[in-house]
């Protein structure tokens, strides 16, 4: 498992994000990002509030369940 991890350096800059997930959520993560990255991270930079998190979940658990998918959200 280790050969597919990616490493990268450099300094965090004013206005950098970072993201730290579970396991569940970075698979979500993961899964939004092939289709499209640039709106997947619209949607994280956007999330301020755990109400706002609460509020995705509950959404993409909705989703999952009307499409007929079983999906890993957290």
């Amino acid at each position: 498992m280790t050969d597919r991890l990616a490493f990268g350096s450099g300094p965090l800059l004013p206005g950098d994000l970072l993201f730290v997930a579970t396991d569940a959520f970075a698979h979500w993560m993961l899964g939004q990002a092939a289709p499209d990255q640039a709106a997947l991270w619209a949607v994280l930079a956007d999330l301020h509030h755990d109400a706002t998190f609460a509020a995705l979940v509950a959404d993409q658990r909705a989703a999952s369940c009307a499409s007929g998918i079983t999906a890993v959200v957290p």
